[in-house]
């Protein structure tokens, strides 16, 4: 059964903008271990659904000067918050179109978004890497996944922590979402690293300008 994290989809200024998740057999021997019902995180998802739509709510009506901006620009400031300029977004382009033709000329175009994103940082290469596979294959090992989303939390920690801080709120609160879903594979017998889950990147919106 496919199920959805709906606390890092209602992320406001979630680049990917929807990461959706389901237990995957392939890599382990017993898949109905693996097999998570929605009514295990039903209540947990639907309670942080309402506590982020009532914090965004009580931050509206206690700041009068902010206005809802049109889709286009909203979704420029989102990618620019998330230190997607638009020269690395021009890269993304190419490389979707890429993934189908040239496998290699695709990785070579990840490397050089990791460079236009985070220069020489040390750990700009790891998530590359991490990226081009959970991209590629549209799944991962919960822990890959767990992983990226650490990478992402650093990078953009290291680079400007103060411009990032509500960013980096964000990602942490993503990453307890993770942390939860981790759990939830372990109380019901099976392990992360074996656990396999499908995550979908969904950059449509910040590309198209909708």
């Amino acid at each position: 059964m496919r199920f959805v994290i709906v606390s890092l989809i209602c992320l406001p200024l979630f680049i990917m903008g929807c990461a959706f998740f389901s237990p995957s057999s392939e890599s382990d021997p017993n898949p109905q271990q693996n097999h998570i019902h929605r009514s295990d995180t039903h209540n947990s998802t639907d309670d942080d659904s309402r506590m982020e739509a009532d914090l965004q709510t009580t931050e509206l009506e206690g700041n009068p000067q902010q206005r809802p901006q049109r889709v286009g620009d909203r979704n420029a400031k989102t990618a620019e918050d998330h230190g997607w300029s638009n020269e690395a977004l021009q890269h993304l382009t190419a490389f979707q179109s890429l993934l189908s033709t040239d496998i290699e000329a695709a990785h070579a175009t990840i490397a050089e978004i990791a460079k236009i994103r985070f220069g020489s940082h040390p750990l700009a290469d790891e998530w590359s890497e991490l990226f081009f596979r959970l991209y590629r294959d549209k799944k991962g090992l919960i822990l890959d996944v767990k992983r990226y989303w650490e990478l992402e939390f650093q990078l953009l920690s290291n680079l400007d922590a103060e411009t990032y801080t509500k960013e980096k709120q964000e990602y942490q609160l993503g990453m307890r979402q993770i942390d939860l879903l981790i759990k939830m594979i372990e109380s019901q017998g099976g392990s992360p690293e074996t656990t396999e889950v499908d995550f979908d990147f969904n950059f449509s919106s910040y590309l198209k300008g909708e």
